[in-house]
């Protein structure tokens, strides 16, 4: 009877021990996964007129790119006038990489980006991107734009849809928040993007600081 005990508490033993090594097992492995798949999170990208934006993946292509181990593609929808971007936010220079391959592609220099909350064009290439994502922007603008082309002479609709292709919208992070760049072989020192109305005509879009991460000043003026 006192060897079957002493063997019954040896079982207990390594039960116990099994059961701790197959929770710390997988505690740790939820914790490794959690780095590897960062929540989902919204993300939105606004212009501070309240212009109506939206963003067409370019589906031809790897048209996305979250952090490493990320197995979950961005949704993007419009919401309240803004392009929201459902995707992990983790930053990793891995992102970087797959935006300068883009870039290279297009054969787009670094200094043609735009940083929403820096007051100028950045030169400076990130170090991490929390994601990237490349496609068509639209734009479609309101009355609220104060534009002298939505004028009822230039404009009796007094409505503008804009197209912008090969667009490259990737989410950064500094001091202020997650900031967002805007990549595109258009890209000048005034700022502007090179789209298209309905019609085919090109017209130049300017892009400048609205004084948060998640805004920019979209235009018809370069003002």
């Amino acid at each position: 009877m006192k060897d079957l005990k002493i063997k019954n508490i040896k079982r207990l033993g390594v039960s116990f021990l099994a059961g701790a090594i197959l929770v710390a097992g997988t505690v740790k492995a939820a914790n490794a996964l959690s780095k590897i798949n960062p929540e989902v999170k919204d993300n939105y990208f606004c212009d501070l007129y309240e212009n109506n934006l939206s963003f067409t993946p370019n589906n031809n292509e790897v048209w996305y790119s979250v952090t490493d181990g990320g197995t979950l593609e961005p949704t993007i929808s419009t919401k309240d006038n803004c392009i929201l971007v459902r995707a992990s936010r983790n930053n990793h220079f891995s992102n970087v990489n797959w935006v300068q391959g883009k870039l290279d592609e297009m054969g787009i220099p670094w200094d043609k980006a735009y940083m929403t909350y820096s007051q100028t064009k950045s030169n400076k290439t990130p170090k991490e991107l929390n994601f990237a994502i490349k496609g068509t922007l639209t734009i479609d603008f309101n009355l609220n734009s104060n534009s002298s082309y939505l004028t009822p002479e230039k404009n009796p609709e007094r409505t503008l849809k804009l197209t912008c292709k090969d667009v490259i919208l990737a989410q950064g992070h500094n001091g202020n928040g997650n900031n967002w760049w805007v990549f595109n072989n258009t890209v000048s020192r005034s700022h502007s993007l090179t789209c298209t109305d309905t019609k085919g005509a090109v017209i130049p879009v300017y892009l400048r600081p609205a004084y948060a991460t998640d805004k920019l000043v979209i235009s018809l003026e370069d003002r």
